[in-house]
């Protein structure tokens, strides 16, 4: 029901209206961070070669950083191969900053002794950048100017490995001038030209070539340069390695500035999925850094770690909600909403926060703490007063009402006691504002049966013609949906019901009428299942009725809506690994082992090697297997292809229904379950 309440809502009123769900993440131990003021050379290199468990994660505390151990070569015919020294040689010309002391700097940063003189290297690298820079004319209201924002450079990099060929890379840039600039940023002089767009990039990423990821972690600190390392780990975020990711973290403890910090904390949000035993204690330190972007990158890096985070971190975040920044303080609320029923122990402080007179001047801090207890649940009962009383608060301002919204959600959520919220309830029902009514009407429907007394008022609005500039259809979906959800003592709602079913432009609208209709008893839900199986087949691609349709279904009992398998499994023939498939097997799944007959088709769709998007169609399949059961044995060896998945969603996924369908549990080394599956 709580699913089907979140989809509806941002199927109305779009995600951002909408309280958020932790994302399920694989769940693995969180090593200790360590308070070490010293790290010697040898222990970095034992550190990159030891698991999360032995290795010793440093506080922020600036320390001597330690020389790397030498990156290895990822070339063809050199794969794996590791040089010590090497002899470098740049030329430039058109250009008066010198490129050879970055070069040199991020090549020493490699693990390599930089040599000048060519003499017993293990290598030759040549470096030749030509620049030039170009102009246009700009004219303007008070004149025009010649200015030189246009550069571009082209050469080559060279690399000779003692006793090879020559491998050459062709480097050529160019920075294109913009159409339009401000009369005091006329370049006059060619020498002013932006030259730094165009040659730093380049090098790089030849580097990136010859010795891969670790380049652009090591170019980090490299003066000038560390900006493009940042944006191409952001870039290949997906493709690091726990070497590279403890390189990350050592340079993270020696930045000193503060825009770095921020975006390497962004960073470690994007791979914590994977490295949680890494990144999570390095996160945690930055909770202290000075600089309130970084603490704000750093707890919202926490929360896209998702559960693996909440046991260690939500004692830590609760304490942030007393920061001196109010944005650290709704993020922390927000980061800690984010991990669910598990975040039960921060519902006193969060209360506390929203009583606070500081908290009621900010909106962001003030509707994410509300959105933070709805994302709790019901452990989060006891905010129900709290919540109520933000209901009863005047005001009618935009602020005000999106508030109120967040509110009545949060109440939908927390499961709270009838008498004390149906009073406020209906009079914010009555309040001309779309996204309150819509939240009020879907928490409504989620009490039950104990909102009878809202029915008419209810029913007032489907009869009344709505006419908001938005989309008045966003509440009748809110409104129909709350009439089922009620039940059969909002059995007065079926006249309007059957008087909408009449309306050509609602088709969308319909399969959630057939299922009210079923919900509240005005007919049986095998009439239900056929009407939207109907629809389903009437709605080629799946773009109107058809979609919703499938996800009215999940709401009917799985032994009446598996008379619709058979309509499903052709359709999921018919759009294969795709978007809408993916809609069909999270229904399929949805009816657990009545499902059993799609078994063979989910597992064609993991053998269709053509998805590109793996998080649509694999992590659906694999979803849809693991609720079906003990009976999808057979999609076993294909399932545990995904415990290795860069997608933490489809990894968890993998997990779960490995889990379900074997009733064992080997964590996430798909060798163990290998050897599991092969020893049947």
């Amino acid at each position: 029901m709580k699913k089907m309440y979140i989809a509806l809502c941002i199927i109305l009123l779009g995600s951002n209206a909408c309280a958020s769900t932790a994302t399920p993440t694989v769940e693995g131990d969180i090593a200790k961070l360590q308070m070490n003021t010293e790290t010697t050379n040898a222990e970095y290199t034992q550190a990159a070669s030891q698991t999360p468990e032995e290795a010793q994660i440093l506080s922020l505390t600036p320390t001597p950083y330690p020389t790397p151990s030498t990156a290895t070569l990822v070339i063809d015919g050199h794969q794996g191969e590791s040089l010590t020294t090497i002899c470098l040689e740049v030329e430039q010309s058109g250009y008066e900053q010198n490129v050879e002391q970055p070069t040199e700097q991020l090549l020493e940063n490699l693990g390599l002794m930089v040599k000048t003189d060519n003499l017993n290297c293990d290598a030759d690298l040549s470096v030749v950048m030509n620049f030039s820079a170009f102009g246009v004319q700009y004219s303007g209201m008070s004149g025009s100017c010649y200015s030189y924002h246009g550069a571009s450079m082209s050469g080559s990099i060279t690399l000779t490995i003692s006793g090879g060929d020559p491998i050459v890379y062709s480097i050529d840039e160019q920075h294109e001038p913009p159409e339009k600039i401000l009369e005091s940023s006329c370049i006059n002089s060619p020498i002013n030209a932006p030259f730094d767009s165009v040659w730093k990039g380049a090098l790089i990423d030849t580097f990136a070539e010859i010795w891969g990821l670790p380049v652009y972690v090591e170019a980090l600190d490299v003066d000038g340069v560390g900006y493009v390392g940042l944006n191409r780990i952001q870039n290949y975020a997906e493709n690091v390695t726990d070497q590279i990711v403890i390189r990350l973290i050592y340079k993270l403890q020696n930045q000193t500035d503060e825009s770095v910090r921020s975006n390497i904390a962004n960073i470690l949000g994007k791979i914590g999925p994977r490295f949680h035993d890494y990144v999570i204690p390095a996160l945690v330190a930055l909770l202290q850094d000075p600089n309130e972007y970084v603490r704000q990158e750093a707890i919202e890096s926490i929360g896209k770690i998702g559960a693996p985070a909440a046991e260690t971190t939500l004692h830590t975040l609760i304490e942030m909600l007393e920061d001196n920044d109010e944005r650290v303080k709704g993020l922390s609320a927000q980061t800690i909403g984010s991990f669910g029923s598990a975040a039960a122990d921060a519902v006193p402080a969060l209360i506390a926060l929203l009583e606070e007179d500081e908290t009621d001047r900010d909106t962001f801090l003030k509707k994410m703490t509300i959105t933070a207890l709805g994302d709790i649940g019901p452990d989060a009962k006891d905010a129900t007063e709290v919540l109520v009383g933000v209901l009863n608060e005047p005001g009618t301002l935009e602020g005000d009402l999106d508030i109120k919204s967040a509110a009545a959600q949060a109440l939908g959520l927390i499961n709270p006691d009838p008498e004390l919220v149906l009073p406020v309830l209906l009079e914010n029902l009555r309040v001309e504002n779309q996204e309150l009514q819509v939240q009020t009407l879907l928490t409504l429907g989620r009490l039950g049966s104990l909102s009878a007394e809202a029915v008419p008022e209810i029913v007032h609005i489907l009869e009344s013609d709505l006419s908001y500039s938005d989309s008045p259809s966003a509440i009748r979906y809110a409104a129909v949906f709350a009439i089922g959800g009620i039940g059969p003592v909002a059995s007065s709602g079926a006249t309007i019901l059957w008087r909408l079913l009449e309306d050509p432009l609602l088709t969308d609208l319909h399969p959630w009428i057939w299922l009210s209709l079923a919900q509240i008893g005005e007919i049986d839900e095998l009439r239900a299942v056929d009407e939207l199986a109907r629809f389903i087949i009437e709605d080629e691609g799946l773009i109107l009725g058809g979609r919703s349709s499938l996800y009215a279904l999940r709401e009917i009992q799985p032994e009446v809506a598996v008379q619709a398998l058979p309509v499903l499994i052709d359709v999921l023939k018919a759009e294969g690994n795709t978007f809408e498939g993916s809609i069909v097997m999270e229904t399929i799944g949805s009816m657990g082992s009545y499902a059993s007959p799609a078994i063979p088709h989910i597992i064609d769709i993991l053998q269709d090697e053509s998805n590109v998007l793996e998080f649509i169609g694999y992590s659906s399949a694999v979803w849809a297997l693991g609720r079906i059961g003990p009976e999808a044995i057979d999609g076993v060896p294909f399932i545990i292809r995904f415990l290795t998945s860069e997608n933490a969603y489809t990894r968890s996924n993998a997990i779960e229904a490995l889990i379900s369908i074997t009733d064992n549990d080997f964590g996430e080394d798909p060798s163990i379950w290998q050897e599991w599956w092969e020893s049947r």
